[in-house]
């Protein structure tokens, strides 16, 4: 109700709302009930959304690609995975949809070079994270850089 209040008060035209403790707890339904322009999913969504997303970074740092930071996330994080770029086009190769090389987004920031920017949303399903990270083991222990199925 704060964010309501503060909107009003301030006549911000639009919310973002973010991370992940406040979508969760559903200020963005809040906003969007009181009739102010809001970014960011609903409680629902966004608890189906953290849900997912602890499933796929368990699931990635079982295949060998752990996060590369701590920082708190909501359903989008990145992962190392070595050769990142070479690894992401052989997944999609085999019709596996494997988030973004980090190093296509910011190219010139070295410490990225070996990472991947992968989200799961409400949508994602479990088959499709383990179908993920099924893959993505493999194409590491092929690489002979980690990995495990």
């Amino acid at each position: 109700r704060a964010v309501v209040v503060a909107a009003r008060t301030h006549a911000v035209e639009l919310v973002v709302i973010g991370p992940e403790a406040p979508l969760a707890a559903g200020v963005a339904d809040a906003v969007a009930e009181a009739g102010i322009p809001v970014f960011g999913p609903s409680r629902d969504a966004a608890r189906i959304e953290r849900t997912l997303a602890a499933e796929l970074v368990a699931a990635l740092a079982a295949a060998g690609a752990p996060r590369l930071h701590e920082a708190p996330y909501l359903n989008e994080l990145v992962v190392r995975v070595p050769g990142a770029r070479a690894v992401h086009a052989r997944l999609l190769e085999r019709g596996i949809l494997a988030g973004i090389p980090t190093a296509d987004l910011l190219p010139d920031e070295p410490s990225l070079a070996d990472g991947l920017l992968v989200c799961a949303t409400e949508v994602t399903t479990s088959d499709e994270i383990a179908r993920f990270a099924a893959a993505l083991a493999t194409e590491l222990a092929a690489a002979g850089t980690g990995g495990g199925a």
